[in-house]
């Protein structure tokens, strides 16, 4: 699995994704464009609760724009971004 950030905070599981029970990985599923009968696996975070994750290095590679807000407001929460 890749790196989880857990130094972020918690955020909302995307529509549309998965949890694995018994593991509280996050995933997508979609299709390759070679023809394949099962759907392949993302795994994108890991849930810390029923609505809310961390994400990991897979979700800033897929939604770098949301990464990417996110980092920004947690600076912005915890005051980094103007007190360094």
């Amino acid at each position: 699995m890749s790196h989880i950030f857990q130094e972020n905070v918690q955020i909302p599981i995307p529509y549309g994704t998965y949890v694995n029970p018994t593991t509280q990985q996050v995933f997508i599923k979609f299709r390759a464009e070679r023809s394949s009968s099962k759907p392949e696996r993302v795994v994108i975070g890991r849930a810390v609760s029923p609505t809310h994750m961390f994400p990991n290095s897979n979700f800033k590679e897929l939604f770098p724009l949301l990464f990417a807000a996110l980092a920004f407001i947690v600076q912005i929460l915890t005051c980094n971004i103007f007190f360094k």
